[in-house]
């Protein structure tokens, strides 16, 4: 598809000779300055897209695309995978026995479980400053590559 379109060239070479007057050129040139206005937004419109048509769901594309918005020269936003901490059952009271591991057992807390409903971890640097507005951006453009049955969280 061919997008690159001179407007001021076209108006020049469809008006007669006879009436390729500086007047008469001005006076078409500004009534198509309109047009140039969404030309623009279509070209702006075009290079958005195609930005975007290079990136997918894949943990490295999403990571590249988000470090290429948010983080181009060191590129330190990560993606990991979600917790995978398998639970440890204790001894009802009503079994009557005693609470005692060998080796000793470190406990976490509820949401670093592997049942946590957490599918992967979007991690950000600290000296990335992460404003409301960042990162609801980046939520957004989550949800966007993500696929569907995916959950995360952002640190």
């Amino acid at each position: 598809m061919i997008v690159d379109f001179d407007i001021d060239k076209w108006i020049e070479q469809n008006i007669p000779w006879l009436m390729r007057k500086p007047k008469m050129l001005a006076l078409v040139k500004v009534c198509a300055a309109p047009f140039l206005v969404i030309y623009q937004d279509f070209l702006d419109n075009r290079k958005f897209n195609l930005i975007k048509a290079n990136y997918n769901s894949q943990v490295f594309s999403l990571e590249d695309f988000l470090n290429t918005k948010y983080d181009p020269e060191e590129r330190r936003i990560t993606i990991d995978d979600g917790f995978a901490t398998q639970r440890i059952y204790f001894y009802l009271p009503e079994e009557n026995k005693p609470v005692y591991f060998d080796p000793p057992v470190y406990f976490f807390l509820p949401g670093e479980y592997a049942d946590s409903g957490i599918d992967f971890i979007v991690n950000t640097h600290n000296a990335i400053v992460l404003t409301d507005t960042i990162k609801n951006e980046i939520k957004v453009w989550i949800n966007y590559f993500k696929l569907a049955s995916k959950r995360y969280t952002i640190q």
